[in-house]
């Protein structure tokens, strides 16, 4: 996948805001679930649904 690919849009995926980077989900991962866990850093963080799904709401 190139930084091409992520930029326009045609993966999937959220940016850790830890680490930044770029873990890749499906569309049903992003709608459903509410922890992500970074596969780099390994830390989990919380999406809520109501934001953006670029902007998680709280770490741990």
């Amino acid at each position: 996948m190139t930084t091409n690919e992520k930029a326009s849009g045609k993966t999937p995926g959220i940016t850790c805001p830890v680490c930044q980077f770029f873990v890749r989900l499906a569309v049903e991962d992003i709608l459903r679930k509410k922890e992500i866990r970074c596969p780099r850093c390994g830390k989990v963080f919380l999406m809520d649904s109501a934001q953006p799904v670029d902007q998680p709401k709280d770490l741990r």
